[in-house]
């Protein structure tokens, strides 16, 4: 293809590659939703995709930035986004709900991406929400990676936010180039070159190009895996993958990328995006152009929104506010064209409530370390006796021990309180703030070689009664005490996520103790905890309780 006009887009290229780009995200979303999260490889062919424009996050947010900007102009800026994303989609998952969480205890973006956001701030979330950044921004990479800037630290930090501004600096560039290698090169750009994500597109660039797909797809994982399915690495690796290796083809570029698994709407459909950009809607397979409906379709968390909306209408808006986006920052971009422009029917939703004026967490007392008074005796091997001596016990006892998980250190578990907390000697007890859900373990010895038992201490107050998720987090063996019954135990070892260990628990309003105990063996224990909503939902579909009222005066 030859090398298109750097400076001056018509109306026809503008249009039909717009198109392009939205179909392809729609098709390639709509194809992975059904099997995201599975981390297997997947056989999907060019004959399963469908040209449907079926509901997807990855498309809904974008459509209300088109309305943040009605709202705001081509000014607005990052607390202008977080007040429309809270105010029309108030989805609770993960990064999401961090976020809605963080705001309304007080915090201001960028903070709400940072704050507590130790697991999930390297998501998939936002790079998912770049292409109406590109829309916007036809032939300005750099502005289009600005705005995408702004909007990824909303809930995210670090690699997924330069994931969006490269996937963003692409998009923007699918109107002026014709060449992949040339797009990629521009999206690397704008990337941090100190990043992890800057080192996975050079060593991804360079993987696909010499490795066959199996093999890049094991070397990503090996590499840049994560157990958490949504993590931008491997997920952004995917989709390099999908479109070097589908050399240039709508369907194989799609098919390759949702076949590595793990996020696969995500991976399919940010790679569709790039791909029906480059070859334009004209460009794409003629059975799927002529099929493609006329309507997308809008989720049920776009509260205020229509459930569905125009194609055309999209198109247009999306070259509307390109035009007053080009304008507003003097570009030296010329977008031809007249385009027609109506904005979407929404209705004002009322805001969620700001509780705080900043975060609040609990003070643990940490109690221990405690190690296990080891009285039982491994006898010697009767046939080949371990010493000389009869009375001594196995060399297996002189060297074993464990940390004694069920061992009651503190004679009386149940019981414990305020109390007998002042009660122990000074120095098994510490006092630490948390900064986060997570707790501060740091003044309890977490260097000795040998198993030991921790407890961790605080209290809190509800302000009502309700039935309220439990949710823990834990490298090792644990034992949660509520008011002195163990309502979760576990002896299991695992990473540390917020997901791990839910319980549904059935509050009373006032004062409540909790009581944790833990065992460090050949890890060091790290532990989460906090709160979430109940109403008879699963804790993935409610958003954190954010009531309580923690004793941080003992």
């Amino acid at each position: 293809m030859a090398v298109l006009n750097q400076k001056l887009i018509s109306i026809e290229t503008y249009l039909d590659r717009v198109r392009g780009m939205w179909v392809g995200k729609f098709i390639g979303g709509t194809l992975g939703a059904p099997i995201e999260g599975i981390k297997d490889r997947h056989s999907f062919t060019p004959g399963d995709l469908r040209p449907e424009l079926a509901e997807n996050d990855d498309t809904d947010l974008q459509i209300l930035w088109l309305h943040a900007l009605e709202e705001h102009g081509p000014g607005l800026t990052s607390d202008d986004m977080i007040r429309e994303w809270l105010e029309h989609y108030p989805a609770p998952w993960a990064e999401y709900g961090v976020m809605r969480a963080n705001w309304q205890s007080g915090l201001k973006p960028p903070e709400t991406g940072r704050h507590n956001n130790w697991f999930y701030h390297a998501g998939m979330g936002c790079p998912i929400r770049s292409e109406i950044w590109g829309a916007v921004c036809p032939g300005a990479p750099e502005l289009a990676a600005k705005y995408a800037e702004q909007d990824g630290v909303l809930d995210h930090t670090g690699d997924a936010v330069e994931a969006e501004k490269f996937l963003a600096a692409m998009d923007a560039s699918i109107f002026v180039e014709d060449d992949l290698s040339r797009l990629l090169d521009i999206g690397q750009s704008v990337v941090d070159p100190e990043s992890e994500f800057y080192d996975l597109v050079v060593t991804v660039r360079q993987w696909a190009v010499e490795y066959d797909w199996e093999t890049c797809r094991r070397r990503i994982l090996n590499r840049f895996g994560h157990p958490e399915m949504t993590h931008v690495l491997q997920n952004l690796g995917f989709v390099i993958l999908g479109l070097i290796q589908g050399e240039g083809d709508f369907e194989s570029t799609i098919c390759k990328a949702i076949n590595c698994g793990y996020d696969s709407d995500c991976t399919a459909a940010s790679a569709g995006a790039i791909i029906g950009g480059l070859l334009g809607f004209s460009g794409l397979p003629s059975h799927l152009r002529d099929a493609v409906p006329g309507e997308y379709q809008l989720s049920k968390f776009m509260v205020g929104f229509p459930r569905e909306g125009s194609l055309d209408a999209l198109c247009n808006s999306c070259g509307y506010w390109a035009q007053k986006v080009i304008a507003y920052h003097q570009s030296d971009i010329e977008l031809e064209g007249e385009y027609s422009h109506e904005p979407i029917a929404v209705e004002a939703q009322k805001l969620p409530s700001v509780l705080a004026d900043q975060p609040d967490h609990p003070n643990w007392s940490l109690v221990g370390p405690f190690f296990r008074p080891w009285d039982e005796r491994f006898q010697q091997n009767e046939k080949y006796p371990d010493h000389g001596l009869a009375t001594m016990p196995s060399i297996a006892y002189f060297a074993h021990n464990d940390s004694g998980i069920d061992t009651d250190y503190l004679d009386g578990e149940g019981a414990f309180d305020l109390a007998a907390l002042l009660a122990l000697p000074c120095d098994l007890k510490h006092t630490e703030k948390a900064l986060d859900d997570r707790l501060p373990l740091g003044s309890l010895d977490t260097s000795l070689d040998r198993p030991w038992v921790g407890y961790a201490y605080t209290e809190f107050e509800l302000p009502e009664s309700i039935d309220l998720w439990l949710m823990f987090g834990s490298s090792g063996p644990f034992r949660v005490f509520l008011d002195g019954k163990c309502v979760l135990k576990s002896d299991s070892y695992q990473p540390l996520t917020p997901v791990s260990f839910a319980v549904e628990q059935r509050f009373v309003k006032g004062d409540h103790r909790l009581l944790i105990k833990f065992a460090s063996t050949s890890n060091q224990p790290v532990l989460y905890f906090a709160l979430k909503e109940h109403d008879g939902m699963h804790w993935h579909q409610k958003p954190f309780y954010l009531k309580t009222i923690w004793k941080n005066d003992f």
